[in-house]
């Protein structure tokens, strides 16, 4: 399911599949759900972030991922071997092989990618995907739908949640260089984490609901990921299921050191939009182009229950009888932060026995939330996403989505992006 779904594969299956396949191999046409800040990207000079420390808080309403303090430290392990250096050259392979009734794929994309002091960084898979900051500012740029966006993460949070989730699928050795994590505290907080040990270096070894992840050392330096979907694609109605591996193989760990040029230059951390590309704000489509979320029309919403800020639980089964308008968005999304307010609007003219709306929270803190709620007098109840794992699971990749629910639970129509006009007429054509 950054959409985030495998069309370019022609998969269908959408969620969690497609996080772990998309973001891995990165088939997609749109990249990740960005904020949408400035245009230039800085100087080779740009000043370090103040922190470049992942975030470990634990999702609102669930227990910490627990990590094992072996795991810890051989991150902190790897950790150190890359500060040894100032600048880092990575090549990968990534590949995705799926062996099952009626789906056969053995798919592999080169990945390039360039990390140094201060934040800088250059992660780019071959002809699809180029994630880039300069230790203030991150751009993400889809190259098959020539789209880009671009965000300004807080300090403590560099290179924000968008092109975290990229890396830590995709290139989680650039992450650690980044960040001292590869990412592993941002998985399903329902994960078993644990280590082996073999001759040539240890291994981390994470089981997810769904998927099962193997991070492979030689000595301290990450080498391999292997990850095994065939649960995932279990889960998914898919049948016959001999073989679901999609794999990020490092071929190339070399420093660069001071005073080699190593092919870098001043413009290496810089983005210079091709005269070709949109910005994904400007081109008024949302943070990014829509996915396999069309495909959800005419489906029945699946059964999820959420909690709202109050610290309620909220099923949205129980609104039958009802049209429902769920927006999908988050404080950072500037399209949503000028959309939401509007949506709020319509629904406050609209009679409330005959219609109700969510606006659904992705990835971020009750606290985040909340503020942008105070601030804009918001009055239809916010849920959280923290995790996003609901957002994804319907193969929502871009913001803001809004999906409209007709009175018998089917999903008559899905917006993707900033269109007032265009939720009006779906919400117009559901009441009738």
């Amino acid at each position: 399911m950054m959409r985030l779904i495998l069309a370019l594969m022609r998969i269908t299956i959408r969620g969690a599949l497609a996080v772990s396949v998309g973001l891995t191999l990165g088939w997609t046409t749109a990249s990740v759900m960005q904020p949408t800040r400035l245009l230039a990207m800085g100087s080779d000079n740009s000043k370090p972030a103040t922190s470049t420390k992942l975030s470990t808080k634990p999702t609102a309403g669930a227990a910490p991922l627990v990590i094992p303090p072996d795991v810890l430290r051989i991150q902190a392990d790897a950790s150190s071997a890359l500060k040894q250096h100032q600048t880092w050259r990575i090549e990968a392979t990534t590949s995705l092989k799926i062996d099952a009734t009626g789906r056969q794929v053995d798919r592999s994309q080169k990945i390039e990618s360039v990390v140094s002091t201060g934040g800088r960084f250059r992660h780019e898979q071959s002809g699809r995907l180029l994630v880039m900051g300069d230790g203030t500012l991150v751009v993400v740029y889809d190259m098959v739908s020539k789209t880009f966006t671009r965000s300004t993460p807080e300090p403590g949070d560099y290179p924000g949640p968008e092109a975290r989730l990229i890396l830590r699928d995709q290139n989680p050795l650039l992450l650690l260089a980044l960040t001292d994590s590869m990412g592993i505290e941002t998985l399903p907080t329902d994960s078993k984490v644990s280590t082996l040990d073999a001759d040539v270096g240890p291994s981390i070894w994470v089981e997810e609901p769904d998927v099962r992840r193997g991070y492979s050392f030689e000595k301290t330096m990450l080498k391999q990921v292997r990850s095994d979907l065939s649960r995932l694609l279990s889960s998914q109605g898919v049948t016959g299921v001999k073989d679901a591996t999609a794999l990020v193989d490092y071929t190339k760990v070399e420093p660069v050191e001071a005073g080699e040029a190593g092919g870098l230059t001043g413009s290496t951390f810089v983005f210079v939009p091709p005269a070709d590309a949109k910005d994904a704000a400007e081109a008024g489509g949302g943070e990014l182009m829509a996915g396999d979320v069309q495909s959800l029309v005419g489906e029945a919403l699946p059964a999820v229950t959420l909690i709202a800020l109050d610290g309620k639980s909220v099923d949205l089964s129980d609104t039958r009888g009802r049209v429902v308008v769920l927006d999908f968005w988050a404080s950072w999304c500037g399209p949503c932060r000028q959309s939401l307010p509007k949506l709020d609007k319509l629904l406050q003219e609209s009679d409330a026995k005959e219609i109700v709306g969510y606006a659904i929270n992705f990835g971020e803190e009750a606290a985040k939330a909340k503020e942008f709620v105070l601030g804009s007098g918001l009055k239809m109840p916010v849920l959280l996403d923290s995790d996003g794992k609901f957002s994804r699971s319907l193969g929502v990749n871009a913001l803001p989505t809004t999906l409209i629910i007709g009175r018998d639970g089917l999903i008559k129509a899905v917006v993707v992006g900033a269109d007032e006009e265009g939720v009006r007429s779906a919400v117009d054509s559901a009441m009738k």
